[in-house]
């Protein structure tokens, strides 16, 4: 394991709770004099390299000094972003663009301790590059990003101010981004103090989107069931255990056209939530818009004019009052931060509410007996298996290893279903090991009696399920279980479990305590495994087990109602938290083996519609941004993240919804 989880806050100097900035790239005096007015905390400013070291070792910070000594007599923190190689520094040009170039090694940290040096006791905050996720911004791959900008560049700003935060990766929110971050935090994220990222998804109030791409989603899931497929912000950061400072440094509307009224008024409404949600999420503790001014007219050939909170329509000269038209968004937001708790030191948190047990009420089924295909399961009972820990090698995305389970009772049994996405399935170990390859554990507290810090009593059962030796196979590690029942189906790049556990005494309104796990093998070793809670793997703590409740509600039909639900296998990218589960040592076995594996339909793959979570680069009035909808390397058309006006995410998506809906609704009427 390259870092211990999870991160320890962050140690370099705090912004404080509920901030509020502007991407300001190099602003005039008078728009210093906005800010100002405006009442924003920090601003966000572009410290280009190829700008500030024209020639090799020949400095030129007269701009940066200008607007860092402005900001400074004015009360207003600066984030300073150093990005973009000169060419002098280019170790060579793939695509006509110069500033993206990939600069020999030991370059830009040197470039990047030399600003640190200059400024740091007057600027904190430094950004590590801007978007490498974006071809036009870092054309080179992402272990050459690691390895000369995101590494050296950290510890740079540490050896020049140890009290300074490196701030990163600045992402674009384009699609792949949640893997993208990932693999930053896990590669390095021992080197970031805050983590900032960009999201351009709109809220629903700006325009009426599928729910799942919306800015509300775009920060945080939650438990929300329909758009656990698409992880948001916090998923990704719990993925890695991050616990730190979060910043949106970039988010924003654009008004096209800029002076229409409805388009200004869609402006207050992102802003305005935004904020909301930022005060909902404590861990997201600075918002930076993008941005102050148009860049038209300016530059008259800016493609994506309509994003600044006020437009200058003179100067710039020694009266700022007079030389802009302030949108109806400054005047929210300066009336917005006004208000007390805005920008100060965190106040006093709230006491923390009583800790919750995970709970899954399962509904009463009608008796049957496994066959593999969950085609008779619906979504109640579920849960995603979102813990993952890494025993010997990281989980690669959502199609390595994710999955869903649900629980349900009938009569004189507990049942379970798993469904897997898995890319590789690889299990031929004896029965009392099938746990070391891809395989479900199942663990059991029947009286929901354990006790903290104790191991399993004579009430308790664990047991593996797994499609091993060409056949379905369970095996009990500790406690009896008779009869108990099971039936693997592996189709293509999913396994489907169905165990049926006999238990007496199951009545409505009955709490079991249990907990399960999915053991990924891949064929080289056990590599790690999704849990629902603890209490299986490190140790075997049936009091860290989640509760089962039996509930009467007859959500699931009877077996073999009909073919899989439009939604099953839908399996989202696994959100880990700190590590518990896996093995240890094992009680004496009993064992059943149970085969009932008939071939499966198919289901439909995950939904790969367009990410509407954009990214807009920040740039300086050379390095301009990239239009929203054009592809900022010349190629396709890169989608648009205003909610996305392609079939599945736009004007389509309630017909999708409607039509999902329609088709649980007709399952549940056939039970």
């Amino acid at each position: 394991m390259r870092w211990m989880l999870p991160f320890l806050l962050v140690a370099g100097v705090a912004s404080g709770q509920d901030s509020v900035g502007i991407n300001a790239h190099i602003p005039a005096d008078d728009e210093l004099d906005a800010l100002a007015d405006l009442g924003v905390q920090w601003m966000r400013i572009d410290a280009n390299w190829l700008q500030a070291e024209p020639r090799d070792g020949e400095y030129d910070w007269r701009h940066i000094d200008r607007v860092v000594n402005g900001a400074d007599a004015r009360g207003i923190r600066v984030f300073m972003t150093l990005a973009y190689a000169p060419q002098w520094a280019s170790e060579g040009d793939g695509d006509g663009v110069h500033s993206n170039d990939v600069p020999r090694p030991g370059l830009y940290e040197r470039f990047v301790e030399a600003a640190v040096l200059r400024y740091r006791d007057r600027v904190t905050h430094y950004g590590i590059w801007n978007e490498p996720n974006l071809d036009h911004f870092w054309e080179g791959s992402y272990e050459q990003y690691r390895d000369r900008i995101l590494r050296p560049g950290a510890a740079a700003v540490k050896r020049a101010c140890p009290e300074c935060s490196a701030v990163g990766p600045d992402l674009a929110g384009l699609r792949g981004w949640q893997e993208y971050l990932e693999r930053v935090l896990v590669d390095a994220g021992d080197a970031l103090d805050v983590v900032a990222h960009h999201t351009y998804a709109r809220p629903q109030s700006v325009r009426a989107a599928w729910i799942c791409d919306d800015l509300d989603h775009a920060i945080d899931i939650g438990d929300d069931a329909i758009c656990f497929y698409k992880p948001g912000l916090r998923q990704v950061l719990d993925t890695v255990g991050w616990q730190g400072e979060v910043w949106i440094s970039e988010t924003g509307y654009r008004g096209d056209p800029w002076d229409n009224a409805r388009e200004q008024e869609k402006q207050v409404q992102y802003a305005e939530r935004t904020l909301e949600l930022q005060r909902m999420h404590p861990w997201w503790t600075l918002t930076i818009f993008y941005e102050l001014t148009d860049c038209r007219p300016a530059q008259p050939d800016c493609n994506i004019d309509g994003f600044g909170i006020m437009r200058r329509t003179a100067g710039p000269d020694d009266t700022w009052a007079d030389n802009f038209l302030l949108k109806p968004v400054y005047l929210f937001l300066r009336e917005t931060l006004d208000e007390p708790g805005w920008g100060g030191e965190a106040p006093d948190p709230p006491d923390p509410p009583p800790e919750m047990r995970p709970t899954i009420e399962a509904p009463r089924r009608d008796p049957g007996m496994p066959d593999g295909q969950l085609g008779e399961w619906d979504d109640a009972g579920c849960v995603v298996l979102a813990h993952y820990e890494q025993v010997d090698g990281p989980r690669e995305g959502a199609a390595d290893l994710s999955g869903r389970a649900c629980a349900a009772w009938s009569d004189a049994a507990l049942w379970l279903s798993v469904e897997v996405r898995d890319d590789v399935h690889a299990n031929d170990h004896p029965d009392d090991q099938l746990w070391l390859g891809d395989s479900v554990q199942l663990a059991i507290d029947v009286d929901a009696d354990g006790v903290d810090g104790a191991g399993y009593d004579d009430d308790d059962l664990e047991v593996t399920f797994a499609f091993a030796r060409d056949a379905s196979r369970v095996f009990a590690h500790h406690g009896e279980l008779g009869g108990a029942t099971a039936s693997v189906v592996r189709d293509e790049d999913r396994t489907r479990y169905e165990l049926r556990v006999p238990l007496d005494g199951l009545a409505e309104d009955r709490t079991l305590r249990a907990s399960f796990l999915v053991n990924d093998a891949d064929g080289d070793g056990r590599k790690g495994w999704l849990e629902w809670t603890a209490g299986i793997g490190r140790e075997k703590r049936p009091a860290m087990f989640g509760d089962v409740t039996l509930v009467g509600r007859d959500s699931v039909p009877v077996p073999d109602a009909g073919a899989p639900s439009p939604d099953m296998g839908r399996i989202p990218p696994p959100v880990p938290m700190p590590p518990d589960g896996g093995p240890t040592e094992m009680d004496p076995p009993a064992t059943h083996d149970g085969s009932f594996d008939d071939p499966d339909d198919g289901v439909p793959d995950p939904d790969d519609g367009v990410d509407p979570d954009d990214g807009v680069p920040g740039a300086d009035a050379g390095e301009l941004p990239a239009a929203r909808g054009t592809r900022v390397d010349g190629g396709d058309e890169v989608e648009e993240d205003d909610g996305c006006d392609c079939s599945t995410s736009g004007r389509d998506a309630p017909w999708i919804a409607f039509l999902l809906l329609l088709g649980v609704t007709r399952r549940r009427r056939r039970s």
